[in-house]
């Protein structure tokens, strides 16, 4: 059952979602920044500091490296060089490590099958090894949405969500409209087979012995046209993060992309997640050797995220902040001043530290540089 949180100060946060501007714009574009029933700030009770908590995770992740191209020699080639590093560099450490499998291992909406081409040994496969290395699995799934070419669009047409013209309705929500040329439909979680094959995915991902799940595009739901209020669509959110909980309770749950009122609780005496992404992704693989356009787009990136993190401050007590990874691979074009106020900012956020370039490949000067900066000293 979810409860309040305890006695602490109220204060108001600016933006409706975990990503949102902390100050509002003219055009509301992005569209998923803002919510479809003008609750744009919120007033969150803080609680009161009870004793030390535990570090926030820190680690490796496969986005910013592989974009959707993620396999198992990557992920298993990184793993590999994180545990042996940070032995000889760092010894025992108090603070877990995961390696999270991001965005590509599988089809959007295919969240019980992997792609096999990209991970022949399987997925569970993947994740035993990590495990064997010392560290901790982690795996990214959008559970609210799916893709045309997947399975389950394929097997149950009839599971989405449609606008008043009959169109499915793109539940990522970059623009007005259809709009947009790439799509991810949302799910009609208020179909109870739809619901279920929602928290089935869900149970099926973490049954594979993934110690991380990172939640993302949680937004969504809040986009079905029937409703008219977020009260539904909140109670739907919490419901999974509830489930959650009491079905997997040493699991992190990283919520991105997540209406702020739907995060603030408690299971049981626990919180009802454990890290919010504060920003959209920092650092994008797409845009990889194409100068001058990823400087210009990547120093707006870190710039939207220095002001989200000034906003989010308050709310650090609450949940761990995550400010997205850390990349520097040269071919993204951010410029050592850029990377540097990176690092900074996701020092200064306290909250979770992940890398994301492909560390056996990356110029020994970097590994020094930021590193050693990053996964040491924080």
């Amino acid at each position: 059952m979810v409860g309040k949180e305890g006695e602490g100060q109220t204060i108001r946060v600016q933006g409706w979602q975990s990503w949102s501007l902390a100050r509002d714009t003219f055009l509301r574009v992005p569209c998923h920044r803002f919510s479809p029933h003008g609750e744009n700030s919120l007033e969150i009770q803080v609680p009161m500091p009870e004793g030390e908590k535990e570090l926030p995770p820190r680690g490796w992740s496969s986005w910013p490296c592989c974009g959707p191209e993620v396999d198992e020699r990557t992920v298993l080639t990184n793993a590999r060089w994180i545990s042996g590093w940070l032995e000889r560099e760092a010894g025992e450490t108090d603070r877990p490590l995961y390696i999270v499998i991001d965005d590509g291992w599988t089809r959007w909406g295919d969240w019980h099958f992997w792609n096999e081409s990209r991970f022949p040994r399987g997925i569970e496969y993947v994740a035993d090894k990590i495990k064997g290395l010392g560290l901790n699995p982690g795996i990214w799934l959008s559970p609210f949405l799916a893709e045309k070419r997947s399975r389950l669009f394929q097997n149950h047409p009839d599971w989405f969500v449609r606008n008043d013209r009959g169109q499915l309705l793109d539940g990522i929500r970059d623009l007005p409209g259809n709009l947009k040329i790439r799509k991810r439909y949302l799910l009609d979680f208020t179909r109870e087979d739809v619901y279920t094959y929602i928290f089935g995915s869900i149970d099926t991902v973490l049954g594979w012995g993934f110690d991380l799940v990172k939640l993302d595009f949680l937004f969504a739901p809040y986009f079905h046209p029937q409703f008219k209020t977020s009260e539904k669509p909140r109670q739907f959110l919490q419901g999974v993060f509830t489930h959650i909980r009491e079905n997997f309770p040493a699991a992190y749950i990283l919520a991105s992309g997540c209406p702020l009122e739907a995060a603030v609780g408690q299971v049981d005496g626990r919180r009802l997640i454990d890290g919010i992404r504060i920003s959209e992704d920092v650092v994008s693989p797409f845009l990889a050797g194409r100068w001058p356009l990823n400087r210009l787009v990547h120093q707006m990136l870190i710039r939207h995220l220095e002001v989200n993190l000034a906003a989010r401050k308050a709310i650090r007590t609450l949940w761990d902040l995550d400010p997205d990874i850390f990349a520097c691979d040269p071919r993204l074009g951010i410029s050592a001043i850029y990377l540097d106020r990176l690092a900074k900012t996701i020092k200064e956020a306290g909250g979770l530290i992940f890398l994301g370039d492909d560390l056996p490949n990356l110029p020994p000067d970097l590994t020094e540089r930021y590193l050693e900066t990053l996964l040491l000293n924080s």
